[in-house]
């Protein structure tokens, strides 16, 4: 079938246009809508001041420059290098700052100008994002506690110790094989002692294998609840399991997010 064409070098038979390639459901347009509704007293209770000299160089205009600050915080870029990369490499921060790209010394400068302002503007991004049904504004709680688990202490070993069991368990398994082989008089079937020892086998390999002790940054693994590591608590070290829950409240009304038992070492 034909091929499309791959070539760096195609040029735009129209010019290209930011608007177009930016969603309408972009956050950068929520962003620029904020800015532009800033009213002159909203400038001057940051200590900007929107209306640029006739005389000297051009500078790049403040709202463009609080616009940048505004959409790092929102984005979880917080470097003026990184927003200075961000202008050349991202297309929704091109269309935010109608394809300019201030440089980092710019940024970082009217940041520590102005921080306390942009600080009260980004708390009034928020109030205006939760009014706007854009976000969620929420508490949560959380908590934890420790659970004992339903296995020995005696039953967590370490990596030395399980390759340890399983040379002595295989030992024993062919001792067991060797007293059942062949007689006469031997019963069918294999002994219950010989079935508990394979079992035994088999679940010290399967630890082995997995090798849980590594993966999960533990001294010890038990062998009847993988999942539970030995913890301290109120009636000393024991088997136990590290038990989150997590509690929002949204609207004044509290609701339930989780409710569960987290693994110890094992964060959700």
């Amino acid at each position: 079938m034909p091929q499309r064409s791959d070539t760096r070098a195609q040029t735009f038979l129209l010019p290209p246009s930011l608007e177009e390639w930016t969603p309408v459901e972009h956050p950068v347009r929520f962003v620029a809508a904020l800015i532009e509704g800033l009213s002159a007293a909203d400038w001057r209770a940051m200590g900007i001041d929107p209306t640029p000299d006739p005389v000297g160089a051009p500078r790049y205009a403040p709202a463009l420059l609080t616009s940048l600050w505004v959409w790092g915080f929102m984005s979880g870029v917080r470097s003026a290098r990184a927003l200075e990369r961000a202008c050349r490499e991202q297309i929704p921060v091109r269309w935010l700052t109608g394809n300019q790209c201030p440089d980092h010394n710019t940024l970082w400068r009217f940041y520590q100008a102005h921080r306390e302002g942009m600080r009260a503007l980004l708390t009034r991004s928020i109030r205006v994002a939760v009014a706007a049904d854009l976000v969620d504004l929420a508490l949560m709680a959380v908590d934890g506690t420790k659970l004992r688990a339903n296995a020995a202490a005696e039953r967590s070993l370490t990596t030395e110790g399980l390759q340890a069991l399983l040379a002595r368990t295989e030992r024993a398994i062919a001792t067991l094989e060797a007293q059942n082989a062949g007689g006469a008089e031997a019963p069918p079937g294999l002994p219950a002692k010989l079935r508990q020892r394979q079992a035994l086998q088999a679940q010290v390999r399967a630890a082995l294998a997995a090798d849980r002790v590594a993966q999960r940054g533990r001294a010890k693994v038990n062998l009847t609840d993988a999942d539970a590591a030995l913890m301290k608590g109120r009636q000393g070290i024991a088997p136990a399991y590290n038990a989150q829950a997590a509690v929002v409240a949204t609207n004044a009304t509290a609701q339930a997010l989780l409710g569960a038992t987290a693994p110890a070492g094992r964060p959700w």
